[in-house]
């Protein structure tokens, strides 16, 4: 195989490679010797194939435990497309690694270490320093991610102007309350005047022929709020949308107006853990079982939780009575207006 690696020309590499890579890896648990063999051949053949086979090795053996570390290192410091897998994902990572990588290598690579579990304050705090506000978010998205009070508080100050941001640190189990509070408020603030200050649309002329039809999460927030009053676009078909396409604020906008509820009250049911609240919202909504698992999917998405959480979620859903939930919407509603008044 060694000869072959050094003779072959460079498509033939490419496909050695490729069909080495299965021959170990698939459908198979290599032992550590197996892997250190498969790595004496790769680090031969890996500057001598083109970037897409690499891309291809490095997703088939980010999950390895026992990678040898030239192997390791070469994979990790090689182009993002490359890289980004192994850095994410490979457990042989060691701190004193992880913090060479976060002082020295490109945004791209830091976004993949930053969704590391677990990270330590060492390495965030070099992520933080070095990083773009993509690295920030996804930091502050990560829950096995311990944040020093420094950073945590630089995190904060930033969130005051990316709603994303602001978001992840709300579901973070290490922030102060009153922070949590603040910056779903923040948010929820942002929503109203998003709202407020976009200019419905314009009417069609009679004669003139149907538009094509928009996606809920192209059309910006008073264009869905006609659509949906006007009857062209059904609630369940809106909530599905954006859901699909993770835009949680824009969801929570939605929601809250056509419920008659404070966009905070609303955004705190999104994302928080216990589904609760959610589910009734939801169901009192007629938001279809269908649809609710969209949504269930992109809380995945940002919470973190397991496919057994998300089918509990989907047979508590089922078991709430929808005249039940409807009936606690409008309570929700009523008390809004009490309170307004």
């Amino acid at each position: 195989m060694q000869d072959i690696a050094l003779e072959a020309d460079g498509t033939s590499r490419g496909e050695l490679l490729r069909l080495l890579t299965q021959c170990v890896f698939t459908d198979r648990q290599p032992s550590a010797v197996e892997v250190a063999l498969f790595a004496d051949i790769t680090l031969q053949l890996l500057a001598k194939v083109d970037p897409h086979t690499r891309a291809e090795l490095a997703a088939v053996v980010a999950p390895c435990e026992h990678l040898p570390a030239p192997l390791l290192h070469a994979l990790c410091e090689d182009i993002p497309e490359v890289a980004v897998p192994v850095l994410a994902a490979n457990p042989a990572l060691d701190e004193d690694t992880l913090k060479d990588w976060a002082g020295r290598l490109s945004n791209a690579h830091l976004a993949a270490i930053a969704v590391r579990s677990p990270l330590t304050t060492a390495v965030t705090d070099l992520l933080f320093e070095r990083g773009d506000m993509a690295v920030w978010r996804a930091v502050a998205a990560n829950p096995a991610a311990q944040i020093s009070p420094r950073v945590l508080r630089e995190l904060l100050a930033k969130a005051d102007t990316d709603d994303e941001l602001c978001v992840a640190l709300t579901r973070r189990s290490d922030l102060p309350e009153a922070d949590a509070e603040h910056l779903v408020m923040l948010v929820a603030k942002r929503l109203r005047g998003r709202i407020a200050n976009r200019p419905a649309p314009q009417p069609s002329p009679a004669a003139a022929p149907p538009a094509p039809v928009t996606p809920p999460h192209l059309m910006d927030m008073a264009a869905i709020l006609a659509q949906i009053k006007a009857g062209r676009l059904s609630v369940d078909a809106v909530v599905a949308d954006l859901a699909g396409h993770d835009r949680c604020n824009d969801l929570a906008a939605v929601l809250a107006h056509v419920a008659d509820i404070d966009e905070l009250s609303v955004l705190k049911v999104l994302v928080r853990s216990d589904a609760g609240g959610a589910i009734k919202l939801l169901r009192g909504l007629d938001v279809s079982p269908q649809t609710f698992e969209i949504v269930t999917k992109m809380r995945r998405r940002r919470l973190g939780f397991s496919d057994a959480h998300a089918r509990f979620e989907r047979e508590d859903y089922a078991r709430v009575d929808p005249a039940e939930a409807r009936r606690t919407v409008a309570q929700f509603a009523r008390k809004r207006h009490q309170h307004q008044g």
